[in-house]
């Protein structure tokens, strides 16, 4: 039992680039500021704090083993915290939520079954061996309104079939774009949607989640 903030330890996993290493070090200098502790032993410590990268996929592999794998450590299973830190929370935080799985978000490639039992365990089994009833899709706006998280996702009969989780204008390919959990049944590539905006319904298409092409061209 941790009495006062100088007897909790704190480690951190930092991951990706060079920034990531500064970012880490300024963390590290106001957490010894606010009278924590450091170790390099992460299965020992009081709290994990895992830096993350995921600007490319081998990153985000990276990151999301690491997150995994941390969370079978015998410390972070008796109730120390894994805090996840860095570019994934940032670009991916509405759509590793509470309420979505490994498996609707599309990562089930990175959950092993195999493991001994961790929290959720039978219900992505259940998930990975029937199917599930919603997924993560790439939604592309055939107009510029900019969607945004929480909008409402309608089919071609105005019924609401899923939610933005995260959407934007993106200057790379000047598109209006966004992450959306829709009904499984709207998934499929080039599934013709609309999204409410306010009061405005604004058509949309299905696409790939990997929005930018290093050959696109405008």
């Amino acid at each position: 039992m941790i009495s006062r903030i100088s007897d909790a330890q704190i480690a951190f996993i930092t991951l990706g680039c060079a920034k990531n290493e500064v970012d880490t070090a300024h963390m590290q200098q106001r957490l010894r500021a606010c009278g924590f502790s450091l170790t390099e032993d992460p299965e020992q410590a009081d709290a994990l704090i895992i830096n993350t990268c995921s600007f490319i996929q081998s990153a985000t592999e990276e990151s999301l083993e690491a997150i995994f794998e941390a969370a079978g450590y015998e410390n972070i299973n008796a109730g120390a915290p894994l805090i996840v830190a860095g570019c994934m929370p940032a670009r991916y935080g509405d759509e590793l939520a509470d309420d979505i799985t490994p498996i609707e978000a599309g990562l089930g490639i990175f959950v092993k079954l195999d493991k001994p039992d961790f929290i959720g365990k039978d219900a992505i089994a259940a998930q990975k061996a029937e199917g599930v009833k919603r997924k993560l899709v790439g939604i592309e706006l055939q107009d510029r309104a900019i969607p945004r998280h929480g909008y409402e996702i309608l089919n071609a009969d105005d019924e609401v079939v899923g939610h933005v989780t995260t959407g934007y204008h993106a200057i790379s390919v000047d598109k209006s774009i966004a992450m959306a959990l829709v009904d499984a049944k709207y998934a499929a590539l080039g599934t013709e949607l609309k999204v409410r905006i306010r009061r405005k319904t604004f058509p949309a298409v299905v696409v790939k989640k990997k929005f930018y092409k290093k050959s696109y061209k405008q």
